[in-house]
């Protein structure tokens, strides 16, 4: 079937239109998803019984408890962020190994071990540790201690 070879390449140009116009990544997936299917559908590429499942499919996936947890990640790094605590954890450990040659090392190292085990041990921490591995808390709080970030 050459329609089913130059549908991965359409969907890629349709993504790439999508998120050039603005719309939010989650909603060009989704809205990407369903005219490709209904495409294929039309093509004859698979039976519309698969379109026909696909709200059992929806309901199978939100009924998981686990799916719960992701709001309150990011409602407890927000609270988190917020409050400056993660923010005080990182440069609590900046000034404990600031002044030793591998400073920066140690500091990542501790305040790797302390994000990771309160995650471990609570539902606290997911956005404290978005933003510790993004980097930027480290390098904020080297900036306000004077030092360089290079």
């Amino acid at each position: 079937m050459p329609a089913l070879e130059f549908m991965a390449p359409a969907m890629f140009v349709a993504l790439v239109v999508f998120l050039i116009i603005g719309l939010p990544v989650a909603f060009s997936l989704a809205a990407l998803g369903l005219i490709s299917g209904l495409i294929a559908i039309e093509l004859g590429i698979f039976p519309a019984q698969f379109m026909a499942n696909l709200p059992y499919r929806v309901f199978g996936i939100l009924s998981n408890e686990l799916l719960l947890s992701i709001p309150f990640f990011t409602l407890m790094g927000a609270i988190l962020e917020r409050s400056g605590l993660a923010e005080d954890l990182l440069n609590g450990f900046a000034k404990l190994f600031g002044g030793l040659p591998g400073g920066l090392a140690y500091d990542r190292l501790a305040s790797n071990v302390a994000l990771w085990l309160s995650a471990a041990l609570s539902d606290w921490c997911s956005s404290c540790l978005r933003n510790h591995y993004a980097g930027d808390p480290s390098l904020i709080g080297l900036n306000s201690l004077g030092r360089s970030t290079w």
